[in-house]
């Protein structure tokens, strides 16, 4: 039970619970649950004795909303009905890493809640088959009775011979104690465990074991020449069976009581129910019994240790005062296991330091803790039981809840825990219940408009620091290849450097085989038919002229006149023995060609 307390990550996959559960070891694992094969669908609701549920319900609105699965399911008539939902954590429970589904129990210290005795009546809530709370009383009078001052199953009307009658639930017991007449008068003390005889069948209180009556019958006179009288072994074996019949059989005829169901019936909550719970459980059962403080101490201590975690601690603690004051554990375990993994039901840190008021933060609290109980009571009742069931609860609840809680908040301070306010429970409680009854409560509106304003407030003051600005894109430089004539031109350039070179930085001489070449004549642009030689001869021209060097490339290229002796330095021979690999240089990693005139640069392009 209360599987949603040690597991996370949960969901729905078809008719399959899936989820990560915690193991007794403290370690993680992933486990699985079909859910059809456990619940069935009842006229459109849930049904926990019967399967099949998935096989009947709308795909589409299957889902989870936190422990509760919800759907819509088809009526006998085929119709839709109205969505309907059931609580998962009252029936799944994690037993050590796997997830198994628990039927529910007929144990009147199970399924049961705020039971309470008027005279002979029995009056209390039960869980019914579809996971609702109802509301249902039972005669005690039809099956107790009393024998000589004492209480006596399968008898009747005990209430005609005594008073001062007292319910008192325990852990794992239900006593109905009295002071019943002997057969003098005398009233004694007396006592009787209704957890024995009285069992929650079906969502109603039933006996175990029902006071039977057998009509008295008449035989009729038959003359006989001989009368055999029965033997003592005969008389003796007719009273047994005959007391066999009486304590063994049912309302129902042809029903007799099975062994399963009479041990399921002595099952105590303690080892049933609660220590099911991994790491928690027996923490959780001893907070139902204990009154002694340095033993609530020590168990507040086991939760924390075992959960590492002061929200889980504070929330399964609160359910538990909750399933003890209303006298109802299973309802306790199950809202203790929502407060514990429910975000947002206690203030956090940042909204409570906004507010300076400290009463103003235990009435936001105590608005958030009771809209949550509110809302997990509602889903769990009956829609037409809803005035009863709260009234009940109301009637039933005690208000020693408080001193708990202050004994509790007690020990949080000395571990410095300030999470949970110095509110009421009881109080908490008695208008979780008025709204149940549709009673309105001023005090929550106000406190929760409250927290929505602070909130709001703490969201738009909250400084943060602006982000810092992505630097831009640098666009990337796509270089095209020279032409094969710059290619040529630029192995020219290179061979008048080495004839410069060789010359110590003089032009070379003509022979007389050349004619003499102008100093300013003009280059000649290259054709089809003209040769390599021609385009050299035309660069060789174009370098001797004044100022058609690149004053850029002085320090790099050998062609700035300030850089040598000051002088224009002419062109020369051009042979095509340089290599064109000698003028790439690689600029922030830019493959470019160091030698080219400013007409001949290569084209830079912006991707």
């Amino acid at each position: 039970m209360a599987f949603s307390l040690t597991s996370k990550q949960v969901e729905l996959r078809g008719s399959w619970l899936a989820a990560v559960l915690q193991k007794d070891d403290g370690s993680w694992t992933f486990s699985k649950l079909n859910l059809n094969e456990h619940v069935g669908n009842n006229d459109g609701s849930f049904d926990v004795t019967i399967d099949k549920w998935y096989n009947t319900a709308e795909n589409w609105s299957c889902h989870l909303q936190g422990p509760f699965l919800s759907a819509q399911l088809k009526t006998r008539e085929g119709a839709w009905a109205p969505e309907t939902s059931i609580n998962l954590d009252l029936f799944v429970r994690n037993k050590d890493g796997n997830l198994e589904f628990q039927k529910l129990n007929e144990s009147l210290l199970f399924y049961t809640s705020s039971l309470q005795i008027e005279y002979a009546i029995l009056r209390g809530l039960v869980f019914g088959r579809d996971g609702k709370l109802y509301l249902s009383e039972l005669n005690l009078d039809e099956n107790i009775g009393n024998i000589n001052g004492k209480f006596e199953a399968a008898e009747r009307h005990y209430s005609r011979s005594g008073r001062d009658f007292k319910l008192e639930q325990g852990l794992d017991t239900v006593k109905l104690s009295a002071e019943l007449a002997d057969y003098a008068g005398t009233h004694h003390p007396a006592e009787i465990d209704l957890a024995e005889i009285v069992v929650n069948r079906n969502g109603k209180l039933a006996f175990l074991r029902p006071y039977v009556h057998y009509p008295i019958l008449t035989i009729p006179t038959i003359t006989m020449p001989t009368i055999k009288i029965p033997t003592v072994k005969t008389c003796v074996s007719t009273a047994m069976s005959y007391a066999v019949r009486r304590y063994t059989t049912w309302n129902e005829p042809g029903l007799t009581v099975s062994s399963s169901e009479e041990s399921s019936s002595k099952d105590k909550w303690a080892t049933s129910i609660a220590e099911q719970i991994p790491l928690v459980g027996s923490a959780i059962a001893g907070l139902h019994r204990v009154t002694d403080e340095k033993e609530s101490e020590r168990l507040y201590r086991n939760i924390a240790t075992s959960t590492n975690s002061a929200t889980v601690t504070i929330g399964t603690v609160v359910g538990a005062f909750i399933g003890r004051a209303i006298r109802g554990p299973v309802i306790g375990m199950v809202l203790g296991a929502g407060l514990s993994t429910t975000p947002g039901i206690f203030i956090e840190e940042r909204v409570a330091a906004s507010i300076e008021d400290a009463e103003v933060r235990s009435q936001i609290q105590e608005a958030a803790l009771g809209r949550y109980v509110l809302e997990t009571l509602r889903d769990m009742i009956a829609v037409d039981q809803t005035v009863a069931v709260a009234q009940l609860l109301d009637d039933a609840l005690n208000p020693d809840i408080d001193s708990w809680k202050k004994n509790f908040v007690f020990w949080l301070e000395k571990q410095e825990i300030t999470l949970l306010g110095d509110f009421s429970l009881h109080t908490m409680l008695k208008r979780v219940f008025a709204r149940l009854r549709n009673e309105h409560v001023v005090e929550w509106d106000l406190a929760l408009d409250q927290l929505a304003a602070v909130t709001a407030r703490t969201t738009t003051l909250k400084l943060e620091p602006e982000p810092e600005p992505e630097p831009e894109p640098v666009p990337s430089i796509l270089v095209e290849a020279p032409t094969a004539d710059q290619f040529q031109a630029v192995e020219a350039a290179q061979a008048v450097d080495s004839t410069l070179a060789a010359n110590d930085g003089k032009p070379a001489t003509s022979t007389g085989d050349e004619p003499p070449q102008s100093p300013t004549a003009t280059a000649v642009e290259p054709n089809e038919n003209s040769g390599s030689s021609t385009r050299a001869s035309s660069l060789k021209r174009a370098a001797t002229t004044p100022g058609h060097h690149d004053a850029g490339l002085g320090a790099n290229g050998g062609t700035n006149g300030a850089a040598g002796n000051g002088t224009n330095k002419s062109a020369a021979s051009v042979s095509r023995t340089g290599s064109s690999r000698k003028g790439w240089h690689n600029v922030l990693g830019i493959t470019m060609f160091r030698s080219w005139s400013r007409h001949r640069q290569p084209k830079a392009v912006a991707v």
